[in-house]
């Protein structure tokens, strides 16, 4: 067993979808450290709406992930739609809010990584079609030769 990563072509796909879902997962683990602290202390003036429709969001959020990791190219597609919704409603509800270099990396780190999924994803299921055809001819050539 090699320390080295995998160069086979569906490990490294797998790999790709597995760096997206795991930062998808800070996210979502930090979006709800945040939630719960809006709950526990609320911003004065502000109902605990917000939290709460936070905490759903998570949910969606995390749901999402689950299916990314389950290399399901439907979800990688929903992640990056969800990632672009996200920035826009924080563009808009944030105008004047300048933002610092960090988000800047963390917005570009998310894209790359939803964008990498989307990809590594639909090859990992053409990897796996042609698999299961390479498959399908074999054994039709297998049957033609002994029957």
């Amino acid at each position: 067993m090699s320390v080295l990563p995998s160069r086979e072509p569906k490990a490294v796909a797998q790999r790709a979808v597995r760096e997206a879902v795991y930062l998808t997962a800070v996210i979502v683990i930090l979006r709800v450290i945040f939630a719960i602290a809006l709950l526990i202390h609320p911003i004065p003036g502000a109902g605990r709406v917000f939290p709460v429709g936070s905490l759903l969001d998570c949910l969606l959020l995390a749901g999402i992930a689950y299916g990314v990791y389950r290399m399901s190219r439907v979800c990688a597609i929903l992640l990056l739609a969800y990632f672009v919704a996200d920035q826009i409603v924080k563009f808009v509800s944030q105008r004047g809010a300048e933002g610092g270099v960090a988000d800047v990396f963390l917005v570009i780190g998310a894209l790359v990584l939803s964008l990498r999924a989307i990809f590594f994803s639909f090859r990992y299921h053409a990897l796996i079609k042609g698999d299961r055809t390479n498959a399908a001819a074999a054994q039709v050539q297998n049957e033609t030769l002994t029957g």
